[in-house]
């Protein structure tokens, strides 16, 4: 997995930021990460069209597909960005899956707050289990730091044995 050098252009012709792109995700000057991000999620935006116009004549298939396909698709990029750099791509593709729950029942479905929030909610609490990627941001951010810092803390063989004595003995060890 190497990196990759990439730049963004304005409408002008001139490059407006530079970055790399190290294993998928976008590194480097704010342009250049957003203009990733926006293109990752017009790329989930078309893939949840196609999927919904695929399946419009059957749709108990449609939302399983949604469900199960479509909306992990952005995770990686929250996952290993912070959540500031993320929320406008998170924002569009969590926008477009209410579309296509209201496409699936009726329009208006998602207009009242309890509604809404119980969409989010997990299958077992009575929910759809559609998680709002931008609400999911912060969490999978931290939970991919404290696992870095885990493998960079191991015990039985550190990456950084100095941040062993930072983070004290058996700090990542359950319990």
């Amino acid at each position: 997995m190497g990196a990759s050098r990439g730049s963004v252009e304005s409408a002008g012709g001139g490059v407006e930021g530079y970055g790399v792109m190290v294993g998928g995700v976008p590194i480097g000057e704010p342009a250049f990460v957003l203009e990733v991000l926006r293109r990752k999620a017009d790329e989930i935006v078309s893939y949840i069209d196609t999927t919904m116009s695929s399946l419009r004549d059957h749709p108990h298939s449609a939302w399983a597909s949604v469900f199960y396909c479509c909306t992990s698709r952005f995770d990686h990029w929250l996952r290993h960005l912070p959540p500031y750099q993320t929320a406008p791509a998170s924002e569009r593709i969590d926008e477009r899956l209410m579309e296509a729950a209201e496409q699936l029942s009726y329009e208006g479905l998602l207009d009242d707050d309890i509604t809404r929030e119980r969409f989010g909610l997990a299958a077992r609490m009575r929910g759809c289990g559609t998680r709002s990627r931008r609400r999911l941001a912060p969490m999978a951010y931290v939970s991919c730091c404290v696992e870095a810092c885990e493998r960079i803390a191991d015990e039985a063989r550190p990456l950084f044995p100095a941040l062993v004595q930072c983070f004290g003995a058996g700090a990542f060890r359950a319990g």
